[in-house]
């Protein structure tokens, strides 16, 4: 199956994936999955992938659902779009384990394709 990708995203503790875009497919067993998958420019991505680089213990992102958007502490927030039916199913994942979903340090997928 397809979804075993994002079962296996998700079991590592993956609660995340930013890239400049995502097949459907996959973008669907993401959000069904637990996953949050943000879709942002690559100049974006580019600058938020330097900041966590920089110092991945140190440096985290996080990614808020109800305002739809990544925070880094010294960057500006980088907004995105995320229908609201995939923001209900990623907020009921984050509430069965709020600790992981919202705040992606070591376990972020970072694409800069």
């Amino acid at each position: 199956s397809r979804e075993h990708a994002v079962w296996a995203l998700h079991e590592y503790g993956i609660r995340a994936v930013i890239a400049p875009s995502f097949a459907p497919i996959f973008f669907g067993n993401c959000v069904r999955n637990g996953i949050v998958p943000v879709v942002l420019p690559a100049a974006d991505i580019a600058a938020l992938a330097a900041f966590v680089q920089a110092d991945p213990q140190a440096y985290r992102l996080t990614v808020d659902l109800e305002r739809c958007e990544v925070r880094a502490a010294t960057l500006q927030p980088r907004p995105f779009r995320l229908e609201a039916e995939a923001r209900v199913v990623a907020s009921n994942w984050s509430q069965r384990a709020p600790s992981t979903t919202s705040h992606c340090g070591p376990n972020l997928i970072v694409s800069e394709a």
